[in-house]
C-alpha cells in the first residue's frame, strides 16, 4: 500500500493539495466544536428551539446641525437652471449643496450663490468631485 503512495505523495502538486483539504477540514471542525461548546451551536436535542434574532434597535434620527439645509432642484432639470451653489470663502471652487466637497465647508465660510452663473461671476469654478 505504501508503494502506491508514494507516486501520489511524491507529486508536489497533489500532495499540497490534499494538505490543503486536509487543513481546511481541520480549520473547519475546530471552529464548529468551539461553537457548539460555548453554547451557539444547535445540537440535535435544542433543534426545534433555536430563538430568534432580536430586531435591530431603532437608528435614532438625525439631529439638526447648525449648518442650514439647502435643497437643490430636482436632478430632472439642467445645469444651468440650478438655483443654488455652495461655496467657501476660502476657495475659489463652487459645489451643488449635496456634493461631498459642500458638506465639509465650516458654516462659517459657507456662501450661497443663486445660479451657477452667479458663483462664476464672483470668480469660482465647478468642483470636479461634483456632477453638474
Amino acid at each position: 500500500m505504501l508503494e502506491k503512495l508514494k507516486p501520489f505523495l511524491a507529486n508536489d502538486t497533489a500532495f499540497y493539495s490534499f494538505l490543503l483539504v486536509l487543513i481546511a477540514l481541520a480549520s473547519f471542525g475546530l471552529g464548529r466544536q468551539s461553537v457548539v461548546s460555548q453554547g451557539g451551536g444547535v445540537s440535535v436535542e435544542n433543534k426545534g428551539n433555536i430563538e430568534r434574532l432580536a430586531p435591530a434597535p431603532p437608528v435614532p434620527a438625525p439631529t439638526a446641525t447648525s449648518t442650514p439645509e439647502i435643497t437643490p432642484k430636482p436632478a430632472t432639470q439642467p445645469a444651468s437652471a440650478i438655483s443654488v451653489v455652495v461655496g467657501s470663502k476660502s476657495g475659489t471652487k463652487y459645489h451643488l449643496p449635496d456634493c461631498p466637497g459642500a458638506k465639509r465647508i465650516k458654516p462659517e465660510n459657507l456662501i450661497s450663490f443663486e445660479s451657477i452663473e452667479a458663483a462664476k461671476a464672483a470668480g469660482y469654478t465647478p468642483a470636479a468631485n461634483c456632477s453638474f
